[in-house]
C-alpha cells in the first residue's frame, strides 16, 4: 500500500469536510462513534471497517460523493424476560362421607336427651328410650320409631313421640304431655338428640299428639286431637315442621283448633193453661225451645224444672230422651232430663205435659237449660205461671 498516497488523500478529505455545515459533521461524528463501538467487538469488525472505509474514500476520492442524510439505523430492543412463577400443586379433599342412618333397633336401646316438660312429675335430662308401654318413670313411645333424615345433611335420623303421663299433685287427674323428638347421629356415633319438633300443652284444650309421619323434602307430619271439653268427633288436624338450620318450626297446617264453645238459650211458654181431667188432677203443656248457637255439638244438654208443688212430668216429645227424674223432692220440687244431642245453630221443640195433684194448687216455676261449658248461662232460664181452667 502506498502510505504517503494515503495521507495526502486523508489530507484533501479533511478540507473538504470541514466546509461541511454542523448538522452533516454532528452525522459524521455520530457515524463515527459507531464504527469506533464495532470495531472493539474483534479484529474481524475492525477489518470490516477498513474495508468500508476504503470504499467511501475511493468513492470520494472519485468525485462522486454521496449527499449526506440523517442516520436511520434501527436500534435491537432485547425480547422481555418471563420469569416462571412457583409451581402450584392441585389439592382436593375429599368430602366426608355421611354418617351411618339410624336403625330402630338402635333408637330403642339409646339413652337421650329429653327436653324439659311443663308438668313437673315428667323426667327429663338423660332417659333410656322406654322399649315398652309400662314404664316406671312414666314415659311411653307412641307409635313406631319413624326414620327420616329431617335436617336435610345425608345422613337418617329419627322422630319418636315421647308421651308422659303423670299425676302432678295427688288427688290430681291424670296429665298427658307430649314430646315429638328428632334424634341422629352425634360424631362420637352415637345416638343424640338433634331438637324438639313440638310439645303439646298439657292441660284441657292443649291437644293429644296422636301420630307422626315423613314426608318429602324432610317435613314432619304430626296428628294432633282436639282435647277441648266437648270436642267433636272429627276434632283432629295434621300440622307440618320442617328443620330450619337451629331448630323446628311449624311450616303448614293450622296452628291451633277453632275454639268450641255451647251457647245454649231457651225459651217457654209464659203462661201454661191447665185443665181438669177425670182423676181431678190439673195437666196442661209446657212448650219450651231450646237453641244451640254456638260451633259445637252439646251432647250433654239437661232440662231442670223447679216447680213450687209436687207435679210431675206426664209425657215429652221433641229432642227429649227419657223423662224426667225427681232430683229433689222440694220444695221446690226439682225434676231432671237429659236432651237428645243439640248440633251447633239448630233449635229443638220440647212438649212437657205437666200434671199438678187435685189436693194442690198449681203454680208456676222456672225451666232451665244447662251443659258443660256454656258460653252464656245467664239466658238459660226462663219462667212460667199456670192459668187453671175449670
Amino acid at each position: 500500500m502506498n502510505f504517503d498516497q494515503l495521507r495526502a488523500d486523508l489530507g484533501d478529505l479533511a478540507d473538504e469536510v470541514q466546509s461541511v455545515d454542523l448538522h452533516e459533521r454532528a452525522l459524521a461524528t455520530s457515524r463515527r462513534l459507531a464504527r469506533r463501538r464495532a470495531m472493539a467487538t474483534g479484529a474481524a469488525a475492525a477489518v470490516v471497517v477498513v474495508a468500508a472505509g476504503g470504499i467511501a474514500l475511493s468513492g470520494l476520492l472519485g468525485g462522486d460523493r454521496p449527499p449526506v442524510g440523517p442516520a436511520n439505523t434501527p436500534s435491537a430492543t432485547a425480547p422481555p424476560t418471563i420469569t416462571p412463577g412457583p409451581t402450584v400443586t392441585a389439592t382436593t379433599t375429599p368430602p366426608a362421607a355421611p354418617l351411618k342412618a339410624l336403625t330402630t333397633a338402635e333408637v330403642r336401646q339409646a339413652t337421650i336427651d329429653v327436653p324439659a316438660w311443663r308438668t313437673d312429675a315428667c323426667p327429663d335430662g338423660r332417659q333410656p328410650v322406654p322399649n315398652t308401654n309400662t314404664d316406671d318413670r312414666n314415659l311411653t313411645v307412641t307409635g313406631d320409631v319413624v326414620l327420616a333424615d329431617v335436617d336435610r345433611d345425608g345422613a337418617g335420623d329419627a322422630l319418636i313421640l315421647l308421651r308422659c303421663r303423670a299425676y302432678p299433685r295427688p288427688g290430681a287427674d291424670e296429665v298427658i304431655e307430649d314430646q315429638v323428638l328428632a334424634l341422629h347421629r352425634a360424631a362420637d356415633g352415637s345416638v343424640a338428640t338433634l331438637g324438639r319438633v313440638v310439645a303439646n300443652r298439657p292441660e284441657p284444650g292443649g291437644g293429644v299428639l296422636g301420630e307422626v309421619q315423613a314426608v318429602a323434602g324432610g317435613g314432619i307430619r304430626v296428628l294432633w286431637f282436639d282435647s277441648q271439653p266437648g270436642h267433636p268427633d272429627n276434632g283432629f288436624q295434621w300440622r307440618v315442621y320442617g328443620w330450619n338450620g337451629s331448630g323446628f318450626a311449624q311450616t303448614g297446617g293450622p296452628a291451633s283448633f277453632p275454639k268450641i264453645t255451647v251457647d245454649l238459650k231457651i225459651s217457654a211458654t209464659k203462661t201454661v193453661k191447665l185443665t181438669r181431667d177425670p182423676s181431678d188432677a190439673w195437666t196442661g203443656d209446657l212448650v219450651i225451645t231450646v237453641t244451640n248457637a254456638g260451633n259445637r255439638t252439646a251432647t250433654d244438654a239437661t232440662v231442670t224444672l223447679e216447680l213450687p208443688v209436687p207435679a210431675v212430668v206426664q209425657s215429652m216429645t221433641g229432642a227429649a230422651g227419657k223423662l224426667p227424674t225427681v232430683a229433689s223432692q222440694g220444695p221446690p220440687r226439682i225434676l231432671t232430663a237429659a236432651l237428645k244431642p243439640l248440633a251447633a245453630g239448630k233449635s229443638v221443640t220440647v212438649t212437657m205435659r205437666l200434671v199438678y195433684p187435685g189436693d194442690a194448687a198449681p203454680g208456676g216455676g222456672t225451666v232451665r237449660i244447662g251443659a258443660v261449658g256454656d258460653k252464656s248461662p245467664a239466658n238459660n232460664s226462663a219462667a212460667f205461671g199456670v192459668d187453671p181452667v175449670e
